[in-house]
């Protein structure tokens, strides 16, 4: 008789392995900070103002003419600024040379007086301050001539004018005048041998650059 076996099943158990898992990395990524530009404004340029007492005119030939020119800014002097005095000769174009204003904000410019000539003042432009030019002034030269009467029927003739400017002496003649001679001008010059009761007078003739003149007149 078989004798029943009793079988109980040996389980299989299997292994199941779990692959590592790997970390994922995320990188950090670092902010990129913009500065904040905050716009320069350009700096404030103040415009000078210039001013002067001179005026165009006509001077004795040899007179130093002296030119004041005043510069402020915002109601101030224009302190130790450089400059640019200029100067036209006869219509011809200006030159100019460096100067610098003054303690108080005033450049002088000062010539003696041969010829026609104009005179103005640039202030220079600077990083705060923009340039300006001053008026223009205009100076021309003329002779001039004194007749001063000494004795024995003689006269003494101080002149002023250009090197060989011309002079005429001239005789009263009812109305008119007559000439008697012409010479070049010299600073003094005497003339005797007139005849009494008549009338002399020195007439200086323009020339290109310097204007004439008549002196006073004589009597003896």
């Amino acid at each position: 008789t078989p004798t029943p076996s009793s079988t109980t099943p040996t389980p299989t158990v299997s292994s199941t392995t779990t692959p590592p898992v790997k970390p994922t990395a995320t990188p950090t990524v670092t902010p990129t900070i913009v500065p904040t530009v905050t716009p320069t404004s350009p700096p404030v340029r103040v415009t000078p103002v210039v001013t002067s007492t001179a005026a165009s005119t006509q001077v004795v030939y040899g007179t130093t003419a002296t030119t004041t020119f005043t510069v402020t800014a915002q109601g101030k002097p224009w302190a130790a600024s450089p400059a640019q005095a200029c100067i036209s000769e006869n219509a011809a174009a200006f030159r100019c040379t460096a100067v610098a204003t003054s303690a108080t904000g005033t450049v002088i410019v000062s010539r003696s007086v041969t010829g026609p000539y104009q005179v103005r003042l640039v202030v220079v432009a600077t990083p705060t301050s923009n340039e300006v030019t001053s008026a223009t002034y205009a100076y021309s030269a003329r002779a001039a001539a004194t007749l001063t009467a000494s004795g024995n029927l003689s006269f003494t003739a101080v002149i002023s004018g250009a090197a060989g400017q011309m002079a005429q002496l001239q005789q009263a003649d009812g109305q008119s005048w007559r000439i008697l001679m012409t010479y070049p001008v010299a600073p003094t010059w005497r003339v005797s041998g007139l005849r009494p009761g008549v009338g002399y007078r020195l007439v200086v003739l323009d020339t290109a650059s310097v204007a004439g003149a008549t002196s006073n007149t004589v009597q003896f």
